[in-house]
């Protein structure tokens, strides 16, 4: 007897969880519009025309739910596009594509992403034991990280977790002629570095 009734009460804590998680799950996921592209999108082009709206169920709180703005990184054909990867103005189709090396702590361990804004600092390096004529200190400001590369020439992706398995090699900035050449003779002189708003 005592033992068909701890079966009982088993039986029904076992239908009372599993019927709680089901109650919860779908309480989480709502049908809701979401944006997804109809075919690549580069970096800097716009939204419009090259992404379709569809319902899916999403617990994302970041889904992008209208095709508005403009890439930040390049969206391959058939991703829900979320937040992070739009932005609203397109950058300054003047402005240069620079790459420079880094590393996990040049890049601020993670807070660095595409899309984000960083002010360059610079520390010379002795050559034979000579000071460098380059005083350290932050040499550039609100420099644009179009994109952060991995050691095999491969984008790391745009997200908070963008570094789970990938370190950054390389990052590729947009800047003018003149900051460029600046930034490139720094470079060849000491190391630089990027500091995260």
């Amino acid at each position: 007897m005592k033992k068909t009734y701890m079966m009982f009460i088993s039986a029904v804590l076992a239908i009372l969880i599993v019927g709680g998680e089901y109650l919860y799950l779908t309480g989480q996921q709502k049908i809701v519009n979401v944006v997804i592209a109809t075919q690549d999108i580069m970096p800097n082009e716009p939204l419009q025309g090259k992404t379709a709206i569809v319902k899916a169920y999403s617990t994302a709180r970041n889904v992008l739910n209208s095709p508005k703005g403009y890439a930040a990184v390049e969206i391959k054909k058939g991703s829900l596009i979320t937040d992070e990867m739009i932005k609203n103005q397109s950058y300054n189709s003047d402005l240069k594509k620079v790459a420079v090396k880094v590393d996990l702590a040049s890049a601020v361990t993670g807070y660095v992403k595409q899309g984000s804004y960083v002010d360059i600092g610079f520390e010379p390096k002795q050559d034979n034991g000579q000071p460098s004529s380059l005083q350290p200190g932050i040499i550039l400001k609100h420099v644009q990280v179009l994109t952060l590369l991995d050691n095999n020439g491969q984008e790391i992706g745009h997200s908070t977790n963008a570094y789970a398995n990938s370190t950054p090699a390389s990052a590729v900035l947009l800047m003018s002629d003149d900051d460029a050449v600046k930034l490139k003779n720094y470079e060849s002189q000491g190391s630089i570095y990027f500091i995260a708003y």
